[in-house]
């Protein structure tokens, strides 16, 4: 590495080149600070990276959408993964997460009722945010943290039907997490492609 520039670059703007922090050994820390192994790095509790995959997946033609990157479950990769509408409805208050169970789509509502205008579809293995309380009958009313931009919802109020028995369809919509059920274990967050088709 040129520590300077050259006498024949002394008139055409020549670069002062110096090493890159790291590049001796006299930069790093010593040996005994040294991580020896990317396994000593990930082993700690409280580790300063993460190891995640993701696979891109297409959705069934009847939705319409582009494919979503899909985070790989497995062991080896320590990175806890929780959904956007996870993190949204722990972020809020009186929210939870349901997923849609029925498929290919699920129309939502402007209003709790069947004959009321949709505004948008949703997929098997969307998840939703939910209004805790807000619910009418079998209806449960959506949280604006459901969409993209939240600040942009489809629509003033959207509609989700949960349990559709009364018209022979079952149940839509189940419940993945809530308020009260804390960070447990429980696999709510985890999806196998068979569950998303």
């Amino acid at each position: 590495v040129a520590e300077g520039p050259s006498p024949a670059d002394a008139g055409r703007g020549g670069a002062n080149l110096k090493p890159f922090h790291g590049d001796s050994i006299d930069d790093e820390a010593s040996s005994e600070t040294r991580p020896l192994s990317l396994g000593d790095v990930l082993a700690k509790e409280e580790s300063n990276f993460v190891i995640g995959a993701w696979t891109l997946e297409a959705l069934p033609p009847e939705c319409c959408r582009l494919p979503e990157l899909r985070p790989v479950q497995d062991p080896l990769l320590n990175m806890p993964w929780k959904s956007i509408a996870r993190r949204r409805a722990e972020q809020g208050e009186n929210l939870s997460v349901w997923r849609v169970i029925y498929g290919p789509r699920l129309a939502i509502r402007e209003a709790p009722s069947p004959s009321a205008t949709p505004v948008e579809v949703l997929c098997k293995g969307e998840e939703v945010v939910v209004e805790d309380g807000a619910s009418e009958g079998p209806w449960l009313r959506l949280s604006p943290a459901t969409w993209p931009n939240p600040a942009l919802p489809p629509a003033d109020a959207c509609w989700a039907l949960q349990d559709g028995s009364a018209f022979g369809l079952g149940i839509l919509l189940e419940r993945v997490w809530g308020p009260g059920d804390g960070d447990s274990g429980d696999g709510a967050d985890e999806r196998s492609a068979a569950e998303v088709h």
